[in-house]
C-alpha cells in the first residue's frame, strides 16, 4: 500500500498518523488520544508533522475554556494526577484519565 493511500486509510477511521505514534479520536467533543511512547522513552514521545510539539503516550487533547473566553486545544497529562500528586501510578486517577471519560459523554 503506497504512503498516500496508507494516510487515506487512517484519516478516514478517526486516526492521525504522528512521527512515532497516532492521534485517535474518542468521542463526539472532538478530543484525541494519544497512542505513542512516553517521552523518557527510547525515541521520545509522537511529533507533531510540523515539529512543533512533542505529546506523550494516553495524552488527552481536548477543548478547553479560556480565562478570558474562548476555546483553545488544551493537553491533559497523564503524568499529573487527581490528588496533585506527579507521577505513572496505577492505583490513581490521572488528569488525562478524567478528561477522556468527559469527552466520551
Amino acid at each position: 500500500m503506497n504512503r498516500a493511500r496508507k494516510k487515506l486509510k487512517y484519516r478516514t477511521r478517526g486516526v492521525t498518523p504522528l512521527q512515532g505514534g497516532f492521534l485517535e479520536n474518542i468521542g463526539p467533543t472532538g478530543a484525541k488520544k494519544v497512542h505513542g511512547n512516553y517521552h523518557h522513552d527510547k525515541g521520545g514521545g509522537p511529533v507533531t508533522p510540523d515539529g512543533s510539539a512533542e505529546f506523550e503516550k494516553d495524552e488527552i487533547i481536548a477543548k478547553a475554556n479560556l480565562k478570558h473566553g474562548g476555546l483553545t486545544d488544551y493537553v491533559f497529562s497523564e503524568y499529573l494526577n487527581m490528588d496533585g500528586s506527579k507521577g505513572y501510578n496505577d492505583g490513581k486517577t490521572s488528569i488525562a484519565n478524567v478528561a477522556e471519560q468527559m469527552a466520551m459523554q
